[in-house]
């Protein structure tokens, strides 16, 4: 009888025999062998699609409800979405930790914030607040239910939430308000903004040292009722539109807010907080006799401003007695602004990003001449 060769190729080597009666087992082996490693080839593709792995397709999710729960914080939280509870955790933000149990985070937050370990706690309880305020009504997730950790008996997954009646995400708002970092998982999301435009909210927040670089709080007064809205709202609208440079709207928010509720005693921790963007919209706007009274106000305020809000307006104050030309009182102005740092601080990084009035150091010793 004729010898055929047999090649069983899974096993990597060539088995001379009888085809026809020798090999046929083995060859059928093989056979069940090649089938069986496909089937857990596509049993793991479609694990990978639907569950931990790349994500499925986007869904959307009207009308959820925040759920009240202890864990919440800024960018987690218990959503319920037609009778069934989820955690979701944000894109792209990272709001500081409201507790002790994540040391590590709260020591990278106290370095990425330039705030210390109590400084970080605070502003984490702020940013959560800020959180809960703007779901308060019903909101949209979209989500792929990609896997988000954490350390929950229920499952977290990935989202994006849009909070009702808002042009942005909540990520987008914490970041703009100063109550988050961009940091995190990015995505890819429908209407989902890329992280270097979260980084530019960021840089945003900074430059106006809002939230956590302005060491601000909440407004404190909601009951205070002004023009339909109450104080609270009425600061955060300012505050929003201070942050998207419309300075003149935000001044005139602010001024009518400072001249019906300035001696309304539950509206006292909003009208300190207004002090510092009150002075700086005067300055950006160049009305600088103005802004000297209000950098004043606001330098003399007890206890003190955040100490980088300081820097900032003692440089503006000398600028602005320059444009008035009181030469005399700009150069006490600035050279009190240089003394505010150390010898060569605008070249230590850590430093720049804890102190950003510390880059104008050149300008004002050119001022000071």
């Amino acid at each position: 009888m004729k010898k055929e060769n047999c090649r069983h190729e899974d096993f990597g080597v060539r088995t001379p025999g009888d085809h026809a009666t020798g090999c046929r087992a083995r060859c059928t082996g093989l056979a069940f062998l090649r089938i069986a490693r496909f089937l857990v080839f596509v049993a793991g593709v479609l694990w990978i699609a639907t569950g931990d792995g790349f994500a499925s397709d986007w869904q959307t999710l009207e009308g959820c409800e925040l759920v009240p729960n202890k864990a919440n914080d800024g960018d987690s939280f218990h959503v319920l979405h037609e009778g069934k509870e989820y955690i979701f955790r944000l894109y792209l933000a990272d709001t500081p930790e409201t507790t002790l149990r994540y040391k590590d985070q709260v020591e990278e937050q106290m370095e990425a914030f330039g705030l210390d370990q109590a400084g970080v706690l605070k502003a984490g309880k702020e940013a959560s607040e800020f959180t809960t305020k703007l779901l308060s009504k019903p909101f949209q997730v979209v989500t792929c239910f990609e896997d988000a950790r954490g350390d929950s008996d229920m499952k977290r997954h990935y989202a994006v939430v849009r909070p009702a009646g808002q042009k942005k995400d909540l990520a987008e708002l914490l970041v703009e308000a100063g109550w988050a970092r961009a940091y995190g998982k990015k995505t890819d999301a429908p209407k989902a903004p890329s992280f270097s435009e979260m980084q530019k909210l960021e840089e945003r927040a900074k430059k106006a040292q809002a939230g956590v670089y302005g060491g601000g709080a909440s407004a404190g007064a909601a009951g205070v009722v002004m023009g339909g809205m109450t104080a609270d709202e009425a600061f955060e609208k300012a505050r929003a539109l201070f942050l998207e440079k419309n300075y003149a709207e935000s001044l005139a928010i602010y001024e009518q807010f400072l001249n019906d509720f300035g001696s309304n005693d539950a509206a006292q921790t909003a009208v300190r907080n207004s002090r510092y963007p009150v002075a700086m919209c005067h300055i950006l706007l160049g009305r600088f006799a103005e802004a000297i009274g209000s950098i004043q106000t606001a330098l003399e305020l007890d206890p003190p401003l955040a100490e980088q809000q300081v820097q900032e307006l003692t440089f503006w104050h000398g600028v602005a007695n320059m444009q008035l030309k009181d030469y005399g009182s700009a150069r006490d102005a600035l050279e009190g602004f240089v003394a505010m740092f150390p010898e060569g601080s605008e070249k230590a990084p850590l430093f720049v990003r804890k102190n950003p009035a510390v880059v104008r150091l050149g300008e004002a010793r050119t001022l000071i001449g």
